[in-house]
């Protein structure tokens, strides 16, 4: 019944201190639900100043990649962007994708620009693909027809099979005919196959 934000020091440090295996998911799902940006910045402090063994990290790690609130994402932002270690930064950016909304989206966009890993850059593709929010719809249509990394259209086609209605499938339908990546199309068609399992995607 814990929903106050103000809690996340202590629940944090709860997580410096238990390996039970009752005890800590509890612990770490409740902190993920309560977190907020100051919230989620007290996650990645206790990571960075207290957590020395690796059995701390994994605690915490998995407690920042559940963060759920729209209301983190500027804390996620940070992360994402600025920390040094590149666990926490594929933790967050896993979160904004389960988030999903435009601000979400965006900084991922914005991670996907700024960096020169190949890793970090495939959790962040892999992340945006995982949206799954029908508010983002429009954002990910635009991504879709409009943006020229094909990694990143490639996302927003997996994303869209995410999101089970007809305009999901509309989307897709509109952008295959001027899809120049086979990568992508058959992205398209696969997404296409999910939102109408019983059907052929009618792309050829």
């Amino acid at each position: 019944a814990l929903n106050n934000p103000a809690s996340a020091a202590e629940l944090a440090d709860a997580l410096l201190k238990s390996q039970d295996p009752i005890v800590f998911p509890t612990v770490r799902d409740t902190l993920a639900r309560v977190a907020d940006a100051a919230a989620t910045r007290t996650i990645a402090d206790v990571f960075h100043n207290d957590a020395h063994e690796g059995w701390q990290q994994s605690n915490l790690m998995e407690a920042l990649l559940r963060v759920n609130s729209p209301d983190a994402i500027p804390a996620l932002r940070e992360i994402v962007m600025e920390d040094v270690d590149s666990s926490l930064r594929s933790q967050a950016a896993i979160a904004l994708g389960r988030i999903g909304t435009q601000e979400a989206i965006q900084t991922l966009l914005d991670a996907i620009g700024q960096s020169q890993s190949a890793a970090l850059n495939q959790v962040y593709i892999e992340s945006l693909g995982a949206v799954n929010n029908k508010e983002s719809l429009t954002d990910l249509a635009g991504l879709l027809s409009q943006n020229t990394n094909e990694s990143i259209r490639y996302a927003a086609a997996s994303a869209l099979g995410n999101i089970p209605n007809e305009t999901s499938a509309n989307i897709l339908r509109n952008a295959f005919a001027s899809e120049t990546s086979q990568m992508v199309k058959q992205t398209i068609e696969s997404s296409l196959n999910k939102l109408t399992p019983a059907n052929s995607s009618q792309t050829n």
